[in-house]
């Protein structure tokens, strides 16, 4: 599938303030800012599920789009002392799409009853470029993205385990009409591409991320 070069918006607001009031957390969910992102700044965030007893998540409410694919972008990074999976998901109220991803080694798996694309690309310093595709039900009246920073264990992955408590980093969430799941272009040749999330502002219209001219 070639490069996306429609003019999108980002339908998430205040989509890299992940401890702003447009995203729901659960009681037990910690949301600490300040963490290195991928472009050098720190501006990334850490998620910690610090609950035994279920799966801690935050989550966004969007508009749905009956029938139509949509597209999360969100920079991932293990942090160094969790030894457990994410779940990175949209949600309607007929089922969800997902992927449930080791950010040791990128690998992926699809979850929920949607239909579902993804592709995760390597970035630097550990970061993982994740794009995750799925086609809203027809009829759908209500639709949300959301993050699950520990679905279960690594050595478990992946299989769901309520008691799993751990945390990741992520950086700059953008949702985006259609499907955009080609790779990241080489990251040497695109380190001065800005995502499109770090150009939008709340809902502004954007490009979509596009490879570096050889």
């Amino acid at each position: 599938m070639p490069a996306d070069t429609t003019i999108v918006a980002n339908e998430i607001a205040h989509s890299n303030d992940f401890a702003h009031p447009a995203w729901v957390r659960t009681p037990h969910l910690l949301v600490s800012a300040g963490e290195a992102d991928p472009f050098g700044g720190r501006t990334a965030t850490r998620l910690e599920d610090a609950s035994a007893r279920e799966h801690s998540t935050l989550s966004q409410q969007i508009s749905p789009m009956p029938g139509e694919w949509r597209t999360l972008l969100i920079w991932v990074r293990k942090d160094p002392q969790a030894e457990t999976a994410l779940f990175l998901r949209l949600l309607t109220p007929t089922g969800a799409g997902g992927i449930t991803l080791d950010p040791t080694d990128g690998s992926a798996a699809a979850g929920g009853a949607l239909e579902t694309e993804f592709n995760v690309s390597e970035g630097p310093d550990g970061w993982w470029r994740c794009a995750l595709a799925v086609k809203t039900p027809p009829g759908a009246d209500s639709q949300s993205v959301g993050i699950v920073p520990a679905i279960g264990y690594l050595k478990d992955a992946p299989r769901r385990d309520v008691a799993a408590m751990g945390s990741v980093v992520v950086y700059g969430a953008q949702l985006v009409t259609g499907r955009h799941v080609d790779p990241m272009p080489d990251y040497v040749e695109a380190r001065d591409l800005l995502p499109s999330w770090a150009r939008a502002r709340n809902g502004a219209p954007v490009r979509a991320e596009q490879p570096v001219p050889a």
